[in-house]
């Protein structure tokens, strides 16, 4: 039978790395990852063993999500050797986004998408306007857009009601 060589299914986002899942051989069957074994690109390189890290006390030791991010935050994982961590990454936050979600929503030291809380729906089109912003008198600045998308929305509802 023939087989077909994917690449191997994303287990979690943090802070701009990708955490895949491992499997036990090259050719593997995706739905049946290793209970253990996480990989630090898509390919199955960098694989690692959960077990291994640090499980901070505050952490139960089979929340594996936790765990790692935890190895990522103190150092302990080393990804910078298969994953580029820049600034510049598609899931990297501006300044403004930021500083709306260090001071709005309490998120300590964001920095990437992974980092955005479950946000309501008014909240999330603040924090999408301030995708350009780097100051919070640039996010000020956007209060008429996200004001007037606040409006559109009540008068879309508005006729929708009639």
């Amino acid at each position: 039978m023939p087989v077909i060589k994917t690449q191997n299914k994303i287990f979690m986002l943090y802070r701009g790395v990708t955490i895949f899942h491992s499997y036990k051989e090259d050719d593997y069957d995706v739905d049946s990852p290793m209970t253990y074994f996480y990989s630090l690109n898509e390919f199955g390189e960098g694989d690692f063993d959960v077990r291994d890290l640090t499980c901070p006390e505050s952490i139960n030791e089979k929340d594996h999500k936790a765990i790692i991010a935890a190895a990522i935050d103190s150092g302990e994982l080393k990804v910078d050797y298969f994953q580029v961590l820049d600034e510049e990454s598609e899931n990297a936050l501006s300044q403004g986004q930021i500083w709306l979600l260090t001071h709005l929503h309490n998120v300590t030291e964001p920095t990437h998408i992974g980092d955005v809380p479950n946000l309501s729906n008014i909240d999330m089109a603040i924090f999408v306007a301030a995708k350009d912003c780097d100051t919070p008198e640039e996010v000020l600045n956007k209060k008429s857009d996200i004001l007037a998308s606040v409006d559109n929305a009540f008068d879309a509802i508005n006729k929708a009601s009639l």
